[in-house]
């Protein structure tokens, strides 16, 4: 102390290393409760998205799949906000034939399933990977307030699904105006085998014909 105390100085330093907090401490406090009126609430009690971390306390890169039908994401596309984030589109209708890679793949990456509003990722979620810890839930859908990835508006074009469809109401329209033309059961059942034909072609050798006059579109983020 200053002024020539007979005592000497007195040190209040403190070694920090020499105090611990148990964690089971910390969590037992209550925190919650208000201030005037701004609401508390515990940081273990607060929803987050559950990263985990290799030995090496390097972050586990994250994999949003988009459940969402292509002619949405034609709509509002889901691009990434980060390096080690990635999107990638799979319909809820092809999760069934997905379900294995998707296994292999939260060995190395933390999964989101990823929808408009999070039903159908909570419905996926809780048929296939309810087990599962590693394979998330968004909660809120592509709203969702996160870091990890940003809305992109799209120029709203159709999807595979929709030109599925085209093609089913063109097949439809020309029987219908064979028959309303008035040509032969013959002609008519000719034009009918050779589009069953083309179908049991696609289904047996595993192709899609249309896919090939159908205009492909490069859609950013994946």
């Amino acid at each position: 102390m200053s002024g020539g105390s007979e005592q000497g100085d007195i040190d209040f330093s403190i070694d920090l290393d020499d105090i611990s907090i148990a964690k089971e401490d910390i969590d037992s406090l209550d925190m919650s409760g208000e201030l005037g009126d701004v609401s508390v609430t515990p940081l273990s009690k607060a929803p987050e998205l559950k990263r985990r971390n290799h030995p090496n306390r390097v972050r586990v890169p994250r994999l949003y799949i988009d459940l969402r039908e292509e002619a949405e994401i034609q709509t509002m596309r889901v691009v990434s906000n980060r390096p080690d984030v990635e999107v990638l589109c799979i319909p809820s209708r092809h999760i069934f034939a997905n379900v294995g890679w998707i296994r292999a793949r939260a060995k190395a990456f933390d999964i989101c399933l990823l929808c408009r509003s999070g039903s159908r990722s909570s419905a996926v979620k809780a048929f296939y990977f309810a087990d599962d810890d590693t394979i998330q839930s968004i909660e809120g859908g592509i709203y969702r307030e996160v870091d990890d990835f940003k809305l992109v508006i799209g120029d709203g074009s159709y999807g595979m699904a929709q030109y599925m469809q085209l093609m089913f109401a063109g097949i439809l329209g020309v029987i219908f105006f064979l028959m309303y033309a008035k040509f032969n059961a013959t002609d008519i059942s000719v034009v009918v085998l050779l589009f069953i034909s083309l179908i049991l072609y696609q289904v047996f050798s595993r192709t899609c014909l249309l896919s090939r006059f159908i205009p492909m579109v490069r859609l950013a983020g994946y």
